[in-house]
């Protein structure tokens, strides 16, 4: 895309996508539960219901052996007491990053 048509087409596509079209509600910190996994929960339901794709999605930052900052997507499996479960191998590069911190 090197001529501005093409450059505009893009725009007019990429400006044409869905963009937080439900209203976010308020929230105060404040108010927020100590141990938070029952908000989180709600909070999941609630895009669940408002037809958010993929509301599972998250993305994983971690750093490699030089400090250089890494982020990938996954899939969030279980949420529980024990934590936030997604699946990744021991053996890829974040589970190499993972396990080094």
């Amino acid at each position: 895309m090197t001529d501005d048509l093409s450059q505009r087409s893009f725009r007019d596509l990429l400006h044409a996508q869905r963009v937080w079209d439900t209203e976010l509600t308020a929230f105060d910190p404040e108010t927020a539960p100590a141990a938070p996994l029952a908000l989180f929960h709600a909070w999941f339901a609630e895009a669940v219901a408002a037809g958010q794709p993929e509301p599972h999605a998250m993305a994983l930052a971690t750093a490699d052996a030089e400090g250089l900052p890494d982020v990938r997507t996954l899939l969030l499996h279980d949420a529980d007491e024990r934590g936030w479960h997604f699946a990744s191998h021991a053996t890829s590069a974040k589970g190499h990053q993972l396990a080094a911190r």
